[in-house]
């Protein structure tokens, strides 16, 4: 069992109560989130990574739209602030060695000038984080006629969720209260004929079910 984050994130009970269930535990925890998910980067690519993905350390939409892809390819999450690339961030990309750099999201979360700091910056993003999420399912393109679906207002189903896309060679796709003129494109135009979703009626209700099951061939 691994933990990701330190004793604010998840607790030294936590993880007595884990290790007391006979599960050997390890940490992986820096003195902030740039760090940890630098320290995270390193254990997904001990031998360097020619691909990276960026995103908005202060806000999730970003990072669930590419988690699925990532885990598919072995391609670390590194993150940033929306002005400023932390130097945890910066060092990461020359200790790993990355060639690559797919930046997710639009200026509002990742400036411009942070564009120039990185190794041959690749830009996906769409209006809003439901645009964004085809934004990047149009880029890596999954061969899979399957996808999923979780709410784009929170992150835990997305989450979870992410590595079993993954292990099915899918992605998700993010949608509110209603499904997005973008992802319906994006079912139609695939071909899409199975949509799984992530969490229970409260969060995607049955309306946006109907909807997705009208857009499926």
């Amino acid at each position: 069992m691994v933990i990701l984050g330190g004793r604010q994130a998840i607790s030294p009970e936590v993880e007595e109560e884990l290790a007391d269930m006979g599960l050997t535990v390890d940490r992986i925890t820096g003195d902030n989130r740039y760090e940890t998910a630098v320290l995270i980067a390193q254990q997904v690519a001990p031998e360097g990574a020619e691909i990276a993905a960026l995103v908005n350390g202060q806000d999730f939409p970003d990072a669930l739209s590419v988690a699925a892809y990532a885990a598919q390819a072995g391609m670390p999450i590194l993150l940033t602030e929306t002005d400023t690339l932390p130097a945890e961030t910066a060092q990461a990309l020359e200790d790993l060695a990355v060639e690559e750099t797919i930046v997710v999201g639009g200026r509002a979360v990742i400036g411009d000038e942070q564009l120039t700091e990185l190794p041959a910056p690749v830009r996906l993003k769409g209006d809003d984080r439901y645009a964004t999420s085809v934004a990047v399912a149009q880029h890596f393109e999954p061969e899979s006629a399957r996808m999923y679906a979780a709410t784009g207002l929170d992150f835990a189903d997305v989450l979870s969720g992410a590595v079993l896309a993954a292990k099915n060679g899918a992605g998700v796709l993010l949608v509110s209260n209603t499904v997005s003129q973008e992802v319906g494109q994006y079912l139609t135009d695939k071909g899409v004929v199975r949509v799984t979703i992530f969490g229970g009626r409260s969060v995607v209700s049955e309306e946006v079910v109907a909807q997705l099951q009208h857009l499926l061939k």
